[in-house]
């Protein structure tokens, strides 16, 4: 058996490239717990996390063990062998063709012996060695029409795939400067090949024609092709496919006449943007919701369910009320239920699907059960886990489309649709967009990303600051802390921001203090040396910490701002040190007066100053 067919038993398969998940069928799996992937020799190899053995696996299956392994192969002597050569005449690989029309490719190993598959070769055309010395190529469908123009004394080459396979770049080079003359077969498929290696020669070779094999025999059958046509007609058919290359003009892309029609803005009827939760949660628009893992995301989205599904305010900001449709493929529904209760929620507002790890973003049933139970919100957990099976999620062209998707089902229902993420290892500073998970299009694709970071000043607490708001003002920060059973408490508002957050979370991550941190003891000293005000400039700044502490903590003016914008509330607090960023005129600059340009007589740098918290005060008024 092979992994195929054997996949082919299994429900709820996801996956690519060889690995993939499912339900394990020796227990009421609901996670897809049984890892599959392919071994040597084409074994098949299974581990089920949830403890099933192999046997107790393949067994469930009504299988065997010896079932693992690949079906002994009966040795077939091939019909037809085609080497494969480079440009040079070395043979690459070896194309043979079986009983059933069964094609198989073979590559020589270092020892000289034939092994199974490319391996990772990509074949030159076939016959393409035979091209160095002529200026005339015919471009056929196969290797057996490439034999049968050489025996009319025509040099041809056909594409190792045929019909359907992709030609990359290095494969056309050969061709550079070539008068390229293509005989398509006589229907849909081969007059779509011959069209595909038309545009793509363009730029290579020095001429391209399509010849159409009708025009030599009108009776040619559909399907009917070069060798077809010789073995009808025999040796005359050399000279009519000549007169008719003669006759054929160049090939040229197919023009488009018709303008595109324009839409103007003022057909677009505007509407007021709506929220589930505002600003958090637009309606009918993607929210990401990112975290770094074992920070409390999902207990998080839990609460924000649980405020939907009894219309309880965010905090003390009002949240429309609605049903709740939960798709998860981290978490089973029990886990939950507790923490969805837990966090006061009406659970029978909120609801899942069965098959959740057989859906992805594309999938019509999703939409479906929106619309059949007017949900208001749906949550997906996590990302990845619903681009669907040979997905790259760093790869934007392949990412876009299926977000795109998503976003015009949000809009189609009407509803909010909120996606867990996890964060990528950023850059210190970096903003939150640049550290999602996969490529920037996901975050790019949503109105409203929010990001969740333990409170770096108390650890049992939590912060959800909103870092893109794209239909409303930036929302406040919001402290909470998850209790028993996973369930959220709203503890107020803060004034962290991201920036805040993320330098006190890396300086606990490394174990530093805050009194310890080169940059903070750097601004304290310069601010004890000028204790009323002091402007210095980048330079001055990093010769400054030179001298203090013997190196230098910043390589940039832009690494300068981006980390002491970072400490600024921090510094406040703690140190009673207020930072602004800005330009300042230099005395050097100040000398030379109107001999340089004005934007020159500034310098880039930071003012230090003391900083005082307001306190409330009352004034009496007497009468």
């Amino acid at each position: 058996m092979n992994l195929e067919e054997f996949l082919g038993r299994l429900q709820g398969v996801r996956g690519s490239q060889g690995h993939f998940y499912a339900r394990c069928p020796a227990h009421g799996d609901r996670h897809a717990s049984l890892s599959v992937r392919s071994g040597e020799e084409g074994r098949i190899l299974v581990k089920c996390h949830a403890q099933c053995s192999p046997q107790q696996i393949v067994a469930a299956l009504g299988l065997t063990m010896a079932d693992l392994y690949a079906s002994p192969v009966t040795l077939v002597r091939p019909e037809q062998i085609w080497p494969y050569r480079d440009c040079s005449g070395q043979v690459q690989l070896e194309k043979r063709r079986y009983p059933g029309k069964e094609f198989r490719w073979f590559r020589q190993g270092p020892d000289g012996s034939w092994r199974n598959g490319r391996g990772g070769l990509v074949p030159a055309l076939f016959n393409v060695d035979e091209t160095r010395e002529v200026r005339e190529v015919y471009w056929v469908e196969g290797e057996k029409d490439v034999t049968t123009l050489l025996s009319l004394g025509l040099v041809a080459v056909s594409a190792p795939d045929g019909a359907n396979g992709r030609l990359a770049a290095e494969q056309l080079t050969p061709l550079r400067g070539k008068s390229m003359v293509i005989l398509p077969d006589n229907d849909g498929p081969g007059h779509a090949h011959a069209a595909a290696v038309a545009a793509a020669l363009q730029g290579i070779a020095q001429g391209v024609k399509v010849l159409d094999l009708t025009r030599v025999d009108p009776d040619l059958p559909e399907k009917g092709d070069i060798t077809d046509l010789v073995e009808r007609r025999g040796g005359e058919v050399l000279a009519r496919v000549k007169t008719l290359a003669a006759e054929t003009p160049l090939w040229s892309p197919p023009q488009t006449t018709d303008a595109p029609q324009l839409v103007f803005y003022d057909s677009v009827e505007f509407r007021e943007p709506e929220f589930l939760v505002e600003p958090y949660l637009p309606l009918g628009k993607l929210t990401i919701l990112q975290a770094d893992s074992g920070v409390g995301k999902t207990a998080l989205a839990c609460k924000i369910a649980a405020c939907v599904s009894r219309g309880m305010p965010m905090q003390d900001t009002p949240c429309a009320q609605g049903k709740v449709l939960i798709l998860s493929v981290e978490d089973d529904p029990e886990t939950l239920r507790g923490r969805i209760e837990a966090s006061g929620g009406d659970l029978t507002q909120c609801a899942f699907l069965d098959n959740a790890h057989e859906l992805t973003f594309e999938s019509p049933q999703i939409e479906k059960a929106v619309k059949a139970h007017e949900v208001k919100l749906v949550i997906f957990d996590p990302l990845q886990a619903f681009l669907g099976s040979g997905i790259d999620m760093h790869r934007a062209n392949q990412t876009r489309p299926i977000m795109a998707h998503l976003a015009a089902m949000a809009k189609r229902t009407g509803c909010a649709v909120l996606i867990i993420s996890h964060m990528s290892k950023g850059s210190l500073g970096g903003k939150a967009i640049y550290r999602a998970l996969g490529s920037v299009d996901i975050p790019a694709a949503s109105r409203s990303v929010l990001y969740v970071e333990r409170n770096p000043e108390d650890e049992d607490q939590c912060v959800m600051l909103q870092t893109k708001s794209s239909n409303a003002k930036t929302g406040r920060t919001i402290l909470y802390r998850i209790g028993h059973r996973g369930g959220v408490t709203w503890e107020g508002y803060s004034s962290l921001t991201y920036q805040d957050v993320q330098m006190q979370a890396e300086r606990r991550r490394k174990g530093v203090a805050y009194e310890e941190d080169p940059l903070v003891q750097v601004i304290c000293m310069a601010h004890q040396d000028n204790p009323l005000d002091v402007f210095l400039s980048w330079e001055q700044l990093s010769a400054y910490a030179n001298r203090a502490l013997g190196y230098f903590p910043c390589r940039s003016g832009k690494e300068w701002h981006a980390r002491l914008q970072a400490l600024q509330t921090e510094l406040m607090k703690k140190s009673r040190i207020r930072l602004e960023f800005g330009k300042m005129v230099s005395k050097e600059h100040m000398e030379l007066g109107e001999k340089v340009p004005g934007s020159l007589l500034q310098t880039r740098g930071v003012r230090i100053l003391p900083w005082q918290p307001q306190t409330a005060f009352q004034t009496r008024i007497s009468g």
